[in-house]
């Protein structure tokens, strides 16, 4: 519940974070003050589920694998938290399927 409450309290107030959040893939180049990064969001929704808008993937030994997904679909946004997942993205899909079906959407 609090990280549900903390993720909205970001993305309403700090939209930029939700911007950065959408991007699958990003190419930064070397510069003088770093090497180059190759780097792709760990949120394979983004790309197989129509709606998602990404969030934050995580892991901690007390929490397990950990998922925060962000979805918009008809006027109608919801955030899922998983902690201890065995499967993050397929209880994902379970979670915003549940959760859009509740909503009539």
């Amino acid at each position: 519940y609090d990280l549900a409450l903390l993720t909205r309290y970001l993305i309403r107030n700090y939209p930029l974070v939700t911007e950065i959040s959408q991007i699958e893939h990003i190419y930064l180049p070397q510069t003088d003050n770093h090497q180059d990064y190759d780097m792709y969001s760990g949120i394979n929704l983004l790309t197989t589920y129509p709606g998602v808008i990404g969030f934050k993937t995580g892991y901690t030994p007390e929490a397990g694998l950990t998922l925060i997904t962000l979805a918009k679909k008809e006027g109608h946004e919801v955030i899922g938290v998983l902690l201890g997942s065995a499967s993050r993205r397929d209880e994902a899909r379970e979670l915003l399927d549940y959760s859009f079906k509740k909503l009539g959407v």
